[in-house]
């Protein structure tokens, strides 16, 4: 079997906040997940169950000091709010993939990973760029936004925007937060073609949302979406 590397430098601790052991969650942790799910031990797996047929090492460093003691034998990378140097990731010659989640892809040094040849994800910042035309009229945000579509994947990153586990897994304040990504995308945007793909993806977001019945989700997916059915 083959074995891999995962490192994981997150400054907030949201990365692995949803695979912990169910252990970790403490007793009342535990207690409030069974009110909503009697099964949800089975039903929130760590990550060593998710990964249990695997042969991986998960690294979870706190500085650059030990990012650079380890990127070296690393396959994947994933980082949150913080900041790669390039000269640090272009020691990664086993990288097959990094993962920015927090500040879009500034974190990651492209330059870098183009040399690497290697796929970056980012957190879609489109949104902000279809809202600031909006406001100023300026077509800059426009060719902004289009190149980080067409250099940098952003219209693919957002069609796979969270790794859901199904209704009420998760943080809500991530979904809340990316429905009014999708809202605000949809609601000024001039690029028909980006948008195609953004409602398909916010059709995708919503299904796993809609049993919650929280009444932003829906409204929110109803002013869009539905809307762009209505003749």
């Amino acid at each position: 079997m083959e074995k891999l590397s995962i490192v994981v430098w997150d400054s907030v601790g949201n990365v692995m906040w949803g695979v912990r052991p169910w252990e970790e969650w403490g007793p009342e942790g535990q207690k409030a997940l069974l009110v909503d799910d009697p099964h949800a031990k089975a039903h929130a797996p760590s990550f060593q169950e998710l990964f249990a047929d695997y042969d991986v090492t998960l690294h979870r460093v706190h500085d650059l000091d030990e990012l650079s003691a380890l990127i070296e034998e690393a396959d994947f990378l994933v980082i949150h709010k913080v900041i790669v140097p390039a000269e640090v990731l272009l020691r990664g010659k086993k990288l097959r993939l990094v993962e920015h989640l927090g500040l879009d892809y500034r974190g990651i040094p492209m330059d870098a990973v183009h040399q690497l040849g290697i796929p970056a994800a980012a957190t879609p910042l489109v949104n902000y760029l279809a809202v600031a035309e909006h406001i100023t009229g300026d077509a800059k945000y426009a060719r902004a936004s289009r190149e980080l579509i067409d250099r940098h994947g952003y219209a693919h990153n957002a069609m796979y925007p969270k790794v859901q586990q199904g209704a009420g897994s998760g943080n809500q304040s991530d979904d809340e937060m990316a429905f009014m990504s999708y809202y605000s995308l949809l609601r000024v945007s001039k690029d028909e073609d980006l948008k195609r793909l953004i409602r398909y993806s916010f059709f995708r977001y919503w299904v796993n949302e809609s049993p919650e019945l929280n009444p932003f989700f829906n409204f929110a997916y109803a002013g869009q979406n539905l809307a762009a059915a209505v003749p």
